[in-house]
């Protein structure tokens, strides 16, 4: 199957299984405030099918965001839409409690957890978590691979589970520039807990240009984000207001998103080969087409059991 054929499959099947779900206006909970371009990515895919349903955000943050603005804006029909990603477990804690978190505020609200991989250390973790979401039939939990969906189906079984594809495949590519590629390869290495250090990497090219994409946005840029934060923080103490995380979510919405999205394009396009320990910035490479691919695998399979469930069938691509 070609890249092509492959994105336009996967983008079916996210607009036919989640379409009929967004019956209401909705808030988009969770947001990736940070330099990982792979979940800006996702964000956008899930914007950019967002914007094809005739409902409204009614407001979005990030999960360091004040959950009581959430009361300001929602009504008994506003559905919670969670971000999706590899966060859902116990490996990256902070975005999964807060998700908890605002289901103990909203407890009756329709919710939907957009596309995760789902992935525990501590399976006491795991029979906590299951004990909690058992209390909240409301919430459906959509997995992004067989791993993840075959978890919720043995420990989560009071909540509705969809397997669907990651959300990055529903990005309109259409709408940015392209760059001109060349010959060369880039190895997009991953420097954080997920990289796996039992896979053998002699297959890349000794003249690649190596990086990891959560570096490669405008510094000046993220250091706005902090004096937004600082600045905001001190007005507020002053004034009793919630400056801070109003100019936070439009800096990251209006500056950084598109920022991030249009680096990763730019950093991907450049070139005919590409070797990534990141799954998106593989999912990238296949949605702009004509690229040679090579996925190597992270610590707990993430990458690999993506690859099995939608990818194994795609031409120009290898799974390490």
């Amino acid at each position: 199957m070609t890249s092509q054929e492959k994105v336009l499959q996967l983008k079916h099947i996210i607009y036919r299984t989640l379409s009929p779900l967004i019956d209401s206006d909705y808030i988009l909970l969770d947001l990736p405030y940070h330099s990982n371009l792979g979940d800006t990515l996702i964000w956008q895919g899930e914007l950019d099918f967002l914007k094809t349903k005739t409902y409204k955000c009614r407001y979005s943050t990030w999960f360091g965001g004040n959950i009581l603005n959430i009361q300001k804006k929602i009504h008994p029909e506003t559905i919670l839409l969670f971000h999706g990603g590899g966060n859902f477990g116990d490996l990256w804690p902070e975005p999964h409690e807060f998700r908890k978190k605002v289901l103990r505020y909203y407890p009756r609200q329709k919710t939907i957890l957009l596309p995760q991989t789902i992935y525990y250390q501590n399976r006491e973790n795991l029979l906590e978590d299951a004990d909690f979401y058992s209390h909240y039939p409301n919430v459906t939990i959509c997995a992004r691979d067989y791993r993840s969906f075959d978890i919720l189906k043995q420990y989560f079984p009071n909540n509705p589970s969809i397997l669907m594809p990651d959300m990055a495949f529903a990005i309109n590519i259409k709408h940015y520039r392209r760059e001109k590629s060349h010959n060369g390869s880039i190895f997009i290495r991953r420097n954080d807990k997920e990289f796996n250090n039992n896979i053998n990497y002699q297959s890349i090219p000794k003249d690649s240009y190596v990086s990891d994409w959560l570096f490669l946005g405008n510094s000046k840029k993220y250091n706005r984000q902090q004096n937004i934060e600082k600045w905001g923080a001190r007005i507020d103490k002053r004034l009793g207001t919630d400056y801070k995380h109003i100019w936070l979510d439009a800096y990251w919405y209006y500056v950084l998103r598109p920022l991030n999205v249009k680096t990763a394009i730019r950093t991907v396009d450049r070139y005919k080969s590409i070797y990534t320990t990141r799954l998106h910035a593989a999912i990238l490479s296949i949605i702009l087409g004509g690229k040679n691919i090579t996925l190597f695998d992270n610590i707990y399979g993430k990458s690999s059991t993506f690859y099995k469930t939608w990818l194994s069938d795609l031409n120009d691509m290898h799974m390490v």
